[in-house]
């Protein structure tokens, strides 16, 4: 416990003072792209297959690769999903559950 019992309430504003600043955060977005999201989540993969989400986003409006890379980055950058297109190994993965990994 610490001398004010603010400790808490400090760290959370705290938080949420540096995540209103990350650049990704009021970043407008299409939304296709949270539809896109929102479908992957409902149908329950820990993992799938960058042909697997390419053919989901597709089919929700979100045809063309290099959009499908972008909002990938995008859901990337907000933890949503992790795509680690630097290992040659991971680049056509796309984990949806970082938890299956363990």
């Amino acid at each position: 416990r610490n001398k004010t019992s603010n400790g808490i309430s400090y760290i959370r504003e705290t938080v949420e003072c540096v995540a209103r600043e990350q650049e990704y955060v009021s970043r407008l977005v299409p939304s296709r792209w949270m539809e896109c999201l929102d479908e992957l989540v409902r149908i329950g993969f820990p993992i799938a297959s960058l042909d697997e989400v390419k053919l989901i986003a597709h089919n929700l409006g979100v045809t063309e690769s290099d959009e499908v890379e972008s909002m990938l980055d995008f859901f990337h950058e907000l933890g949503v999903v992790m795509h680690l297109r630097a290992y040659r190994s991971l680049k056509n993965m796309i984990i949806f559950q970082p938890q299956f990994l363990i």
